[in-house]
Formats: C-alpha cells, sequence, structure tokens
C-alpha cells in the first residue's frame, strides 16, 4: 500500500511513501496538467498531447510507458493503457474522490483519501505495476480532485 502526503498545506506536490519509506515525489505544474515523478535518482514526465484534449501519458526519456484517455469530459474515468494491460480508472461514485482501478470487470485497486478535506490518500494498487505507472494513475486521480477543488 502506498501513501499519497502533500508536500505543504496549499500545494498539490506530494511524497509517495510506503510505511515509513519515500518511494518517490509527485510534482505537478501549477497552471497546467503536467508533473514529473522523481524515484531513485531518475525523472518521468507526466502530461497531455493537447490542451483541452489528447491522450494523458507517461514518459521517460522520449519513450511512453503509459497512457490515458478520457472520452467524456463529465466524467471522472479513464481508460489506462500500461504495455499490453489495459484498465479502468474512475470515481467510485460521482459525487466521490475515491477511485477504483478495475480490469476485466474486477475491481484490482482503489485509491481512497484518508478524510473529507484531505488530499492525503491511501492507495492499493496491483503488485505487477511499476512505481512510476502507480504514480501515473495517482497523478490522474489528483488531476481530477485539483478540477473539482477549483471550481469550488
Amino acid at each position: 500500500m502506498l501513501s499519497v502526503v502533500p508536500k505543504h498545506l496549499f500545494s498539490w506536490d506530494c511524497d509517495l511513501c510506503q510505511g515509513e519509506t519515500l518511494v518517490g515525489t509527485l510534482e505537478l505544474a501549477p497552471w497546467s496538467e503536467s508533473a514529473a515523478f522523481r524515484a531513485q535518482g531518475r525523472t518521468w514526465q507526466l502530461g497531455r498531447e493537447g490542451w483541452f484534449h489528447g491522450r494523458y501519458f507517461l514518459r521517460q526519456n522520449g519513450r511512453t510507458l503509459a497512457t490515458a484517455e478520457k472520452e467524456n469530459i463529465l466524467l471522472r474515468e479513464f481508460e489506462v493503457r500500461c504495455d499490453a494491460e489495459t484498465y479502468q480508472w474512475h470515481a467510485r461514485m460521482p459525487l466521490m474522490r475515491a477511485f477504483v482501478l478495475e480490469q476485466g470487470g474486477a475491481q484490482v485497486g482503489s485509491m481512497v483519501p484518508e478524510a473529507l478535506f484531505t488530499r492525503r490518500a491511501e492507495v492499493l494498487l496491483p503488485e505487477g505495476l511499476s512505481v512510476e505507472r502507480k504514480a501515473f494513475l495517482i497523478w490522474l486521480a489528483l488531476l481530477m480532485w485539483r478540477r473539482e477543488h477549483r471550481r469550488v
């Protein structure tokens, strides 16, 4: 299990921890849908191909490792491709922030906020996913949380 721990009270940047161990850091760009994930001295780029449409991506050194598509702008759901695997990453319920990862109709993971007004969250994702791919899923959920936060 991973914990999402915000860096500061008003920051969307966060540490990803496994127990007390820092696994990596997600640094979200303040005014765009892009980010950097840093772990073990390496950096991955997370972003979107277009301003208002296009696939979301996880890249390192120009190589795409995962993509996500959001078919409906009104729904908080993505079709995610990591290598040869396809997942659905979506909000558990319309007005809740919890996200669920499904594969073939079965739930295989989740991201649940620790409390109502916090960005801290507990994340349970398949062991077979690398830490950067887990960070990609977390980033997608955080983008949806940040969009909702900005509407308030």
